[in-house]
């Protein structure tokens, strides 16, 4: 089993491998949404592959179970990785955070493997402000080498 999915590794799978691999951390996000479950930290560093090609996704150590009543943190903490975060859980919205931000999540990870890199970087509180503040560069333009790669290859 690989830990974690690698922004190192674009031109190897192809494109079609990075969208499986979006698709399935789609509908495992789907169905822990649908048992009531927001994961907060969804990233390549909580995504496996296994021996046979299966994405999983792991750690769910910040989940929340919504309509629980329990709240894990007060209004105005940050919790999750701050480059995968979106804008409500950066903010510290804590009661704003449900599926939507794992979807968002899930849309940084995409772009990390289509660009190879994340849409922000820097210190925390830098890649807070600019979540908050400002869209990101169109990952074509993020790695114009990577949208050079032919369709077939993408390594992850």
């Amino acid at each position: 089993m690989r830990a974690g999915v690698h922004r190192e590794c674009f031109c190897r799978s192809g494109f079609r491998r990075v969208a499986e691999i979006v698709r399935d951390l789609a509908d495992a996000l789907d169905y822990a949404h649908d048992m009531g479950v927001v994961h907060r930290d969804v990233k390549p560093a909580n995504v496996m592959i296994d021996v046979r090609g299966q994405t999983l996704l792991m750690d769910f150590g910040l989940a929340h179970l919504e309509g629980s009543g329990e709240r894990l943190t007060q209004d105005g903490s940050v919790m999750g990785t701050p480059a995968y975060m979106a804008p409500e859980q950066a903010d510290g919205s804590c009661g704003e955070v449900g599926p939507a931000s794992d979807q968002c999540s899930l849309g940084v990870v995409l772009y990390e493997l289509l660009s190879g890199r994340i849409p922000f970087d820097g210190p925390a509180a830098t890649v807070i402000f600019n979540h908050l503040q400002q869209a990101p560069e169109p990952p074509r333009r993020a790695n114009p080498v990577r949208s050079k790669c032919s369709p077939d290859r993408i390594d992850l």
